[in-house]
């Protein structure tokens, strides 16, 4: 699910959560079929126009900083932090 808010013309902001249930996997070491617990991973986005010409942008990811394997063996990225800016001409 996201939501979408813009507080001005010229800037807006993103979140977003994304829930994965419980499930089966196997195990990376003994291929033994395991069962996984559910999670929830939040994001956050935003961006503001600076002028007609250039937009900054930033984004959370994983904002509870949750440990998370999916699949097993594969570790997801921690809490990322993300920067950027578009220019126009």
């Amino acid at each position: 699910a996201a939501l979408q808010y813009m507080p001005a013309p010229d800037s807006g902001i993103t979140a977003e959560a994304t829930y994965i249930g419980k499930r089966y996997d196997i195990d990376a070491a003994s291929f033994d079929r395991i069962r996984r617990g559910g999670y929830t991973i939040i994001n956050v986005a935003g961006s503001k126009d600076i002028n007609r010409h250039l937009t900054l942008h930033g984004r959370i990811t994983n904002l509870l900083d949750r440990e998370i394997e999916e699949p097993d063996g594969f570790v997801l990225p921690d809490l990322g932090l993300y920067f950027g800016f578009t220019v126009s001409h």
